[in-house]
């Protein structure tokens, strides 16, 4: 018995456990291709919503262990380190600590960092970023140092 074999020109991926089959001959296969990209973005995005969501909930409800804690607490402290490494640096620092309400030098908030507890991180991530007062207050933090800057100039 003779076989007659044909070659499709197919390929195949693996990728994430899963195989992906496209003909590169399919005039079709790019449009397909970026179809199949936005699905996965899409796919993506939603698990990452989902995970940030189960990460917040386990910190609201105190569950933060001393390792995670500790490397939270370094990363933090190694950011502020490098704070006076350059004058871009130091702008951005003080720039956003201006406009967040936070008028802290990097070494006050080292030592903040420093003596942060595990309450301490719940109770900051029981703050509800969908609340309207939230932002109200934040803004109005915002809006007094405009006004405070402009009795400084204004003298």
């Amino acid at each position: 018995m003779q076989k007659l074999n044909f070659d499709l020109g197919l390929k195949e991926y693996e990728i994430g456990g899963g195989v992906l089959r496209f003909n590169p001959g399919d005039p079709n296969v790019y449009a397909r291709f970026l179809e199949a990209v936005e699905k996965l973005k899409t796919a993506e995005e939603e698990l990452t919503r989902q995970e940030v969501a189960l990460q917040l909930n386990a910190l609201r409800a105190g569950d933060i262990t001393d390792a995670e804690l500790t490397a939270a607490k370094e990363a933090l402290l190694s950011s502020l380190r490098g704070t006076h490494d350059s004058p871009g640096a130091i702008e951005g620092y003080y720039a956003t600590a201006a406009l967040s309400g936070l008028p802290l030098s990097p070494e006050n908030y080292a030592q903040a960092v420093e003596q942060a507890t595990a309450e301490d991180v719940a109770k900051v991530a029981d703050i509800d970023l969908t609340d309207k007062n939230f932002w109200r207050a934040a803004l109005q933090t915002i809006a007094d140092q405009i006004d405070l800057f402009c009795s400084l100039v204004e003298g």
